[in-house]
């Protein structure tokens, strides 16, 4: 009896010590857990949303803002005829918008500017001009943009080839309502235009808006960490296209890599924005031509291919150049065969009858 009477009381001291010690290992266990200490936050790098669209100008090659590509990428460019040809189209409003400008002879000693508007830098232009008349010419040269054609008149051996439909026009005599006339000016150069009013009339009229689907651009455009530098060409530091009346000349400056440009012994500035006009690019083409005997302006081969130079970065080399077609683009060569590589910017295009294409200079040093 005794025996089992301890027995139990042994077992029973057991069960409540193994309860015990059950009940202290939970204690132990959960006392022991390890407290972490919040960690200095991880900063993780978050990539800088790019600001450039992807949607380059076909007559720059330069970037557009993501505002512009939404609004104008993909649209067609506006050419709109300049005068140049005396001190009474002085000053002229928007030249500095302008991604390409035609400079080309008229009648003798004038010439006459045709400046291709990216839409997007022509709706930040209040006023546009003045506006002047058509050469048959200029519509060849419109035509390498798929632009639509801007002009106040035209030439009567024009006339045809604007009424044919190859080429969508806005005409200041047909279309008053897309300009006004300045009452400070004198006539013909005192009728002006706007963006504005430019894009309503070019709804009124139905025209095809966009590029065309087949269309690639007119230059080919240097990647903008691969500048053309022409090592191997010749100094340009002054260029003179030798145009009697203007006597235009252009200077490097090589601080931001531009050359401005001069005419009439003082520098040619935009009066809409007050800059002095520069470009990135100059081309220099030679043509043929003959005289119009009926009516005196000069009818000028866009088609049978001369010479003419390159400059760009105070350097120039010599070019040939061919255009397949009236409406097809004028490709530009070096002397290896090549078709030559823009740098991105603004190009100017100075058309030199080929008789005269030896009045061209180029060279280092100032102009004076």
């Amino acid at each position: 009896m005794f025996k089992k009477t301890a027995s139990l009381i042994l077992v029973l001291s057991m069960a409540i010590s193994m309860g015990a010690c059950g009940k202290k290992e939970e204690e132990v266990t959960v006392e022991s857990t390890p407290v972490v200490e919040s960690a200095d936050p991880v900063e993780v790098p978050v990539e800088e949303e790019e600001t450039g669209s992807g949607v380059y100008s076909y007559l720059t090659g330069e970037e557009f803002s993501q505002d512009d590509a939404d609004d104008y990428g993909n649209l067609r460019p506006l050419a709109i005829m300049i005068p140049n040809d005396n001190y009474g189209a002085l000053p002229q409003y928007g030249l500095s918008k302008a991604g390409v400008i035609y400079e080309v002879p008229v009648e003798a000693p004038y010439t006459r500017l045709m400046a291709v508007f990216d839409r997007a830098e022509l709706s930040k232009l209040e006023s546009v001009g003045p506006v002047r008349s058509c050469r048959l010419y200029y519509c060849y040269f419109d035509l390498e943009y798929d632009g639509i054609y801007t002009h106040f008149g035209e030439s009567e051996y024009a006339t045809s080839f604007l009424s044919s439909g190859q080429i969508d026009e806005i005409d200041g005599m047909t279309d008053e309502s897309a300009f006004w006339r300045d009452s400070s000016r004198s006539r013909p150069d005192n009728a002006f235009t706007s963006s504005e009013l430019l894009e309503s009339m070019i709804s009124s009229k139905g025209f095809r808006n966009e590029y065309s689907d087949d269309y690639e651009g007119h230059f080919k455009f240097a990647d903008k960490d691969s500048e053309v530098t022409l090592n191997d060409g010749d100094t340009a530091e002054t260029v003179k296209i030798g145009y009697q009346l203007s006597a235009p000349w252009f200077e490097y400056n090589q601080d931001d890599g531009l050359y401005y440009r001069y005419e009439y012994n003082s520098e040619h500035t935009d009066a809409a924005t007050g800059e002095q006009l520069t470009c990135k690019n100059i081309l220099i083409q030679s043509v043929s031509y003959y005289m119009e005997a009926s009516h005196g302006t000069y009818h000028i081969n866009t088609t049978d291919g001369q010479e003419g130079y390159y400059i760009t970065n105070g350097k120039a080399i010599h070019v040939t150049w061919s255009k397949a077609s009236e409406s097809d683009r004028t490709i530009f060569y070096d002397d290896a065969g090549n078709e030559i590589t823009l740098n991105p910017g603004k190009t100017w295009i100075s058309i030199v009858l080929n008789d005269k294409f030896s009045d061209v200079s180029i060279g280092g040093g100032s102009s004076e």
